[in-house]
């Protein structure tokens, strides 16, 4: 299955015009009956955006909060500057969790105030 990668959530419970407000990938099923009785089903996979942002990262391997984690975002763009406005780090469409507190070449940054650009598909973001 192409979607392999991806946590699909399940709502056990589905109503008609189901409102989703948790973020992640779920699987979507379609049933559209025609007069004869007829059922043609389609599936897509949904992802639910996430749009908040955290704060920053702590990339010391004690495995929690060591990665910018935007695997809900949708981003197509990100940029990472340092407090003097340098570029550090960039990523394209299809960014998850890979920065880690490296520059673009892999070489880890010194601890301080890093500045976030994320543009999305529906959104851009500073801070």
């Amino acid at each position: 299955m192409g979607d392999a990668k991806y946590v699909v959530e399940t709502i056990s419970d589905v109503k008609a015009n189901q409102v989703i407000n948790k973020h992640g990938y779920y699987r979507v099923y379609v049933k559209k009956t025609n007069k004869y009785g007829c059922e043609d089903v389609k599936t897509y996979l949904l992802m639910v955006e996430n749009c908040s942002y955290p704060k920053g990262i702590s990339p010391n391997a004690d495995g929690e909060n060591d990665y910018l984690d935007l695997t809900y975002n949708n981003v197509y763009e990100l940029k990472v500057y340092n407090r003097y406005g340098k570029l550090v780090y960039e990523a394209g469409k299809g960014y998850k969790r890979e920065w880690a507190g490296q520059d673009s070449s892999g070489k880890q940054l010194p601890s301080g105030t890093y500045f976030l650009y994320v543009k999305t598909k529906n959104n851009e973001y500073q801070d």
